[in-house]
């Protein structure tokens, strides 16, 4: 009797030692593929940030170069006209909002030009808006 009790606490040792093993395999493919998950999102997160960078930056070049087509035009308004606005769409889906007025104050004499940019970035509109003083065409360098 001795012999089988001692074989059975024999047969229940081993068993407990399996089924901890087994708990720590368990446990550490689930926090491995946890901690997967964790860095696919954080990746997935980063290259989106980097998308938005990117679509902002197209949104003020695009600004930026109207502005400076307008400058090198010498677009001013007429006399006593309040202002003037227009609007293009760039063949990347970029909408260019223009909006002239004249100076007023210090500025007098200048014209202010305001170009907006606006553009979809997935499911979003982003917008840029940049200003600038221009002066009249005969007065350019």
């Amino acid at each position: 009797m001795c012999t089988h009790r001692g074989q059975t606490a024999g047969r229940r040792g081993d068993r407990r030692a399996r089924g901890f093993l087994s708990l720590d395999v368990a446990l550490s493919i689930g926090l491995t593929a946890l901690l997967a998950v964790a860095f696919a999102a954080a990746f997935r997160q980063c290259a989106s940030a980097e998308r938005l960078a990117d679509r902002e930056r197209e949104l003020r070049v695009a600004a930026e170069t109207e502005l400076l087509h307008l400058r090198a035009a010498g677009l001013e308004l007429a006399p006593g006209e309040p202002s003037r606005q227009t609007t293009t769409r760039t063949p990347d889906g970029v909408v260019l909002e223009t909006t002239m007025r004249p100076g007023a104050g210090v500025w007098s004499g200048l014209t202010r030009v305001a170009v907006v940019a606006r553009g979809r970035f997935e499911t979003a509109w982003l917008r840029v808006e940049l200003a600038a003083y221009i002066p009249p065409a005969e007065v350019q360098p």
